[in-house]
């Protein structure tokens, strides 16, 4: 399941001239503060934080690059989606999100200030919120550019959970007639005697019609029977 979440926001901050050629951040540790900020937040939230991940963090350089050198400046702004930008470097994911953004500011940013600012920025905003606190997503990776023509800083966060970490599972109607149960939203029907594979790519609750969800681990197997007449699902 490929999911794609992509928000943009732009940041301006007004400064003395006079201060531009003192603060000249040091980009790749910019990069990495945000990482650091984006998973501070997350375990203030009570998340767990996101493993940085290289080949992530190249495509995110690689896309803040391009934005920096063409100044044009939208998730498809090379002319493909952060899917295809990641896929392009061999990563296979199951879900993918990104967020993006640029700041200006004419006094130019220290290196903490300017991973904050970006940070910050997306923090504040509802959908950029939504994708630091996901809990689709298991990876991280970071890029930050400055154009040379209009100076604006470029930074890329994008998000991803690798396909390695789907979680498969297995249903079997053993009670010796049909069943329906709810995994997630879908709802599904099952004949006697058969064997239906889930594949999801983050953890949904499973249940029969009536009964209490339960959380299916990547390779756990369920049987529903109908022991005693009332149909129940076992984890075997």
């Amino acid at each position: 399941m490929a999911a794609f979440q992509g928000v943009a926001i732009a940041l301006w901050v007004a400064g003395s001239g006079l201060a531009a050629a003192q603060a000249r951040p040091d980009l790749g540790a910019a990069a990495r503060l945000m990482v650091e900020q984006s998973n501070a937040f997350r375990r203030a939230e009570g998340l767990e934080p996101l493993r940085a991940d290289a080949t992530l963090a190249a495509a995110a350089q690689g896309f803040a690059d391009y934005m920096a050198k063409t100044d044009r400046y939208a998730h498809d702004a090379d002319g493909r989606t952060p899917a295809q930008r990641i896929g392009s470097r061999g990563y296979a994911f199951c879900a993918v999100a990104e967020n993006i953004g640029f700041a200006l500011n004419t006094a130019g940013f220290a290196t903490a200030e300017l991973a904050t600012t970006f940070v910050e920025g997306w923090k504040n905003s509802p959908p950029h919120r939504r994708n630091l606190l996901s809990t689709d997503v298991a990876e991280i990776g970071v890029g930050v550019a400055q154009s040379a023509r209009s100076k604006r800083f470029y930074g890329v966060q994008v998000f991803a959970r690798p396909e390695a970490e789907q979680i498969r599972f297995t249903v079997t109607n053993q009670s010796g007639r049909e069943v329906g149960y709810r995994l997630g939203e879908q709802t599904y029907r099952l004949a006697p005697r058969v064997t239906r594979t889930h594949t999801i790519c983050t953890p949904e609750p499973l249940a029969l019609a009536g009964s209490a969800p339960v959380t299916p681990a990547a390779g756990a197997r369920f049987t529903v029977d109908g022991a005693g007449g009332a149909l129940q699902l076992r984890r075997e």
